[in-house]
């Protein structure tokens, strides 16, 4: 903070608020509690192992990195609280950027189609990297996505398991070619490239860091607006909409009032889960799917209208 400060009064010429902007920037988290711990603590254990095969006389973390759970919550109660925002309008900067401009190398490209799918779906981010082509099916007509904890997945709590039916504007961006092509390739998940962290094990651990890594490498990135937000979204969006709080639950996953809840959400229809779904709004004119030609939606619209056309005049 002190070489930014500087070099403003160096300048000359810096206003209050690029004073103040300074210092905020200087105050940003460069590392979670959680991962300072984390750390300190690998070093601590490294050096008692050298300490008991006396290759070292003494070892010089044992006091330094070693936190009582009094101490770790101290560190934790100092660190700021993040209050997670809502997608806006600022979600068109993301929609504008090169993987939804016709920059996927892979059409599965899951930086395209996990932000679409938790933007239109609600669901988790482990819930959508999990996803295998066998989660995907058909019921009375309406193609739907089954979220279980079956085999290596894993789900939050028993409401967790649920189907959520899709959104048609991620069938007219291409998600079921997806599965198709996914299917085709013997594939048995659609993401089948990402890989599981070390530590804990989730494709959450790997995508988050890649997710914000791209939101910050192109401008699209604001603190408060992560990847759960798009959730946090979807649930806004049910609320504001005629959903049933019921309803709005059963599709997030969340848990149920009460024993009669819990019983009737088993028996709701997938038809109506469409109806509310389909409630959930967003413009993905810009976008260009990676299964049409680098085509946006506006485009695509355009080309089948003209099909439309062409087969009613023959």
């Amino acid at each position: 903070m002190e070489r930014a400060i500087a070099e403003l009064r160096e300048r000359g010429n810096a206003t209050p608020a690029e004073f103040d902007q300074a210092e905020v920037n200087a105050c940003i988290d460069r590392l979670s509690v959680t991962t300072f711990l984390r750390h300190g603590r690998y070093i601590n254990r490294v050096a008692k192992m050298l300490h008991a095969l006396n290759i070292i006389e003494e070892n010089p973390f044992s006091s330094i990195c070693n936190w009582s759970n009094d101490a770790e919550k101290a560190l934790r109660s100092t660190r700021a609280s993040r209050r997670r925002d809502v997608w806006d309008d600022k979600i068109f900067a993301l929609f504008n950027s090169a993987v939804y401009q016709g920059g996927c190398e892979d059409p599965g490209e899951p930086l395209f189609w996990a932000p679409l799918i938790a933007r239109f779906e609600g669901m988790r981010e482990e819930e959508i990297l999990q996803l295998g082509v066998d989660d995907f099916g058909v019921e009375d007509g309406i193609d739907y996505v089954s979220i279980h904890d079956g085999g290596k997945n894993r789900v939050k709590s028993e409401a967790a398991i649920r189907k959520i039916p899709v959104h048609p504007a991620l069938v007219k961006l291409g998600l079921l070619d997806l599965v198709a092509l996914r299917r085709a390739q013997g594939q048995s998940r659609l993401f089948p490239h990402l890989p599981r962290g070390e530590t804990k094990g989730t494709f959450t651990e790997v995508f988050t860091k890649r997710f914000g890594y791209y939101r910050k490498t192109n401008n699209c990135y604001w603190p408060g607006r992560d990847f759960h937000s798009f959730r946090t979204t979807v649930n806004g969006d049910l609320m504001n909409s005629t959903c049933k709080d019921s309803i709005r639950r059963r599709l997030m996953g969340h848990e149920p009032l009460d024993a009669g809840e819990k019983h009737y959400a088993q028996g709701l229809k997938i038809s109506t889960l469409y109806e509310d779904i389909c409630k959930i709004e967003v413009d993905i004119s810009m976008i260009k799917s990676p299964f049409d030609k680098g085509k946006t939606e506006t485009e695509m619209n355009a080309s089948t209208a003209g099909l439309r056309l062409v087969a009613s005049n023959g």
